[in-house]
């Protein structure tokens, strides 16, 4: 495995050139905004093909940005077996992210297109982006400041689909200052497709999250395990297990797999402590956590959506140095109040 040496210089530089099997060390310094994207080096060309019935879909593969005639293009990439590791004196004060899907610019907002290594100007030369995650590790990150920190996102459009599969985060630390709107998450796990399961099998273990909106914010999740990790002060809800609706189609996205949040410690939000959204076969399980200070106005301390075959457990938890009654079973919901003092 080949280990990259990362300085805020060369970082962005190191990332558009990764390959599978490969690893970035990212040594002392304070990082701006970094960015898992496409570039003519790492990632499949293509070529858009047109069609009235269906729009624009991927076609021809080329082996040169020369070749990218098209009108709108489509570019994948992945990376497997990687592994990033932040130095104790690395400091990441901007956003690292990763986005699929149509990326062109609008009235408001120019965006970038890094395989030309250009503006693009309008929809006309944009390019529909896919990049996947698979057995990949971020360690020790120490991130400051408002806004979203580690910002990972997957989406399914176009007959094409982005996926992230075994992705652990560990030993980080987010310490925001609660600043900003709705967006100022910590850790921000999205997948915008709700017909497949795109994200699943995620760790978040020994991590410290304090001073955003949500602490951890995930949408349409499969097979996710928090574990020992801290988070306080939130604007809203510390954990956020999120779903939502296809408009187009009417199909709701659903949890599956296992839910689990384990010998953490929650306090001192402006919301319950734990929101899930609409579950579909999965299994729910909260243990060991010590809350406080994280029920909303109505005193509960976590709730959910509707609830179909899954199973939830909540054992071995405290509330304010309290011990809480254990609750077990198969529901259409799954709610935990705490009585009023």
């Amino acid at each position: 495995m080949y280990t990259y040496v990362a300085t805020p210089d060369t970082a962005q530089e190191i990332l558009d050139k990764l390959q599978d099997g490969e690893s970035v060390y990212f040594s002392a310094g304070t990082y701006g905004d970094l960015e898992i994207r496409h570039s003519a080096e790492a990632s499949e060309l293509y070529k858009g093909v047109w069609a009235s019935d269906t729009g624009w879909l991927k076609g021809e593969r080329v082996y040169s940005v020369a070749d990218l005639n098209s009108s709108i293009n489509f570019y994948i990439r992945s990376l497997s077996d990687v592994t990033f590791v932040a130095d104790p004196g690395a400091v990441f004060t901007g956003t690292f992210s990763m986005s699929s899907g149509h990326t062109y610019s609008s009235d408001t907002v120019t965006a970038y297109g890094p395989v030309r290594e250009q503006e693009i100007q309008n929809s006309s030369n944009s390019f529909y982006g896919f990049i996947s995650l698979d057995n990949v590790i971020f360690d020790g990150f120490n991130f400051t400041g408002a806004g979203r920190k580690l910002a990972l996102s997957v989406q399914g459009v176009q007959g094409e689909s982005s996926t992230a599969h075994n992705v652990t985060i560990k030993n980080c630390t987010f310490t925001g200052t609660k600043d900003g709107d709705t967006t100022n998450q910590a850790l921000y796990l999205y997948a915008e497709n709700v017909e497949k399961q795109l994200w699943d099998n995620v760790v978040i273990e020994n991590t410290s999250i304090s001073g955003y909106f949500h602490g951890i914010y995930t949408m349409h999740m499969g097979d996710i395990t928090v574990r020992n990790c801290t988070i306080s002060d939130t604007t809203h809800n510390a954990i956020a297990f999120q779903t939502s609706e296809n408009k187009t189609t009417g199909v709701v996205g659903a949890l599956s797999g296992t839910i689990s949040v384990t010998g953490s410690t929650i306090s001192d939000t402006g919301d319950r402590a734990i929101r899930f959204g609409t579950g579909n076969g999965a299994v729910i399980n909260i243990t060991g956590n010590a809350f406080s200070s994280s029920v909303d106005s109505d005193n509960e301390l976590l709730k959910s959506g509707t609830l179909t075959d899954c199973t939830y457990s909540f054992t071995n938890n405290t509330y304010g140095g309290e011990a809480i009654e254990d609750v077990t079973g198969i529901g259409s919901a799954f709610i935990i109040t705490i009585a009023s003092n």
